[in-house]
């Protein structure tokens, strides 16, 4: 059955003629992850795809990034004008986004994880998006761990079929 209808010519004309196109929903692993504050409001969330191999790698990098997304506030302790330091956090804030879109392999992720706060707000003497990029990466490790523990036990049930 399958062969015959992809053995069959499409009329383009009949192609044409079609108000919408298909949708195929699937679920292709991916999960929303919400990030709540103490008081238990959602402050940020973001999607995990756990079975997207490449987010290791691209966490990686990212983390090998960051301090050259930072340069910009190298020199924090000689910038004197408010107007100097907007610009080099709004800098800052760009390439971080940049980077964070990268990672999770859409536009407007690091907006998402953000909310409304700035990634730069300090937090404990640290920066908010620090701690906001250590959870990820948590999350990120214990999504992995649960997949590879799946696969493992599918890839089993094969090898066992085929001894």
């Amino acid at each position: 059955m399958t062969t015959a209808l992809c053995k069959k010519k499409t009329d383009a004309k009949a192609v044409e003629k079609r108000a919408t196109p298909a949708q195929f929903v699937i679920d292709d692993g991916s999960r929303r992850v919400p990030i709540v504050n103490q008081y238990g409001d959602e402050v940020g969330e973001f999607y995990l795809n756990p079975t997207d191999l490449g987010i290791y790698e691209r966490y990686q990098t990212m983390g090998e990034e960051i301090e050259q997304i930072m340069t910009p506030l190298a020199d924090a302790d000689k910038i004197t004008d408010m107007g100097q330091f907007a610009g080099a956090t709004a800098e800052i804030k760009a390439r971080l986004f940049a980077a964070i879109d990268k990672l999770f392999g859409y536009e407007g992720a690091a907006a998402r994880l953000f909310g409304s706060r700035h990634p730069l707000s300090p937090v404990g003497g640290t920066f908010y998006f620090q701690l906001v990029l250590e959870l990820v990466a948590r999350e990120i490790n214990a999504a992995f761990e649960t997949e590879a523990a799946a696969f493992s036990r599918n890839v089993k049930k094969y090898v066992e079929a085929v001894k």
